[in-house]
């Protein structure tokens, strides 16, 4: 998925919950999880439409010593 598509299905769940639709309803419709749901949810209401972009990943060696 393109960082643009995964905006549009973010703000498609967002948007379906306001309109009325359980969490678990829209996460089936979407065929998402409840907590990618949450996760998203919470960076839109501290971040704004920043938020819903994509963030790279600090790397993480396993063998730092």
């Amino acid at each position: 998925m393109t960082d643009s598509s995964d905006i549009h299905l973010r703000k498609q769940a967002l948007k379906l919950f306001e309109t009325g639709m359980t969490v678990s309803e829209v996460c089936q419709l979407l065929g998402r999880s409840r907590t990618w749901f949450y996760k998203w949810r919470n960076n839109f209401r501290h971040e704004g439409l920043d938020g819903l972009r994509n963030r790279k990943r600090r790397s993480n060696p396993h063998n730092k010593t």
